[in-house]
């Protein structure tokens, strides 16, 4: 059996898991099955995200494979507080996206979690 590690910084995670009280249900599940941006074979992080506004609503993202592993569990999209597509979710934050993904030929939520660390 294959060990599998989180790749996201352990400070998003305690951030994400302080937000939503322990509980990915309290957050929201973006999906992404549109994408314009090369998928990674090397990235584990690309994929679907879950995603919670951070104090100052800035969004603190959570991939969803990584989840999987930190709860021990499938992340099920119908248990969340509400599924968007990454479309949508990006133009809800396309402020916060254009301060942060300054990259035009990377995804633009891989670079926001680089930026969250």
């Amino acid at each position: 059996m294959k060990k599998v590690h989180c790749q996201t910084d352990v400070d998003i995670v305690q951030t994400f898991l302080r937000l939503t009280e322990n509980n990915w249900r309290n957050s929201m599940y973006i999906e992404c099955r549109v994408c314009k941006f090369p998928r990674s074979p090397v990235c584990a992080n690309c994929a679907d995200f879950l995603c919670i506004p951070g104090e100052h609503g800035e969004p603190v993202m959570l991939p969803v494979q990584e989840a999987d592993i930190i709860f021990h569990r499938l992340i099920d999209k119908s248990e969340c507080l509400l599924v968007i597509s990454n479309v949508v979710f990006r133009d809800l934050y396309s402020n916060y996206f254009r301060r942060v993904a300054n990259k035009s030929g990377e995804c633009p939520f891989l670079q926001a979690l680089k930026h969250e660390k």
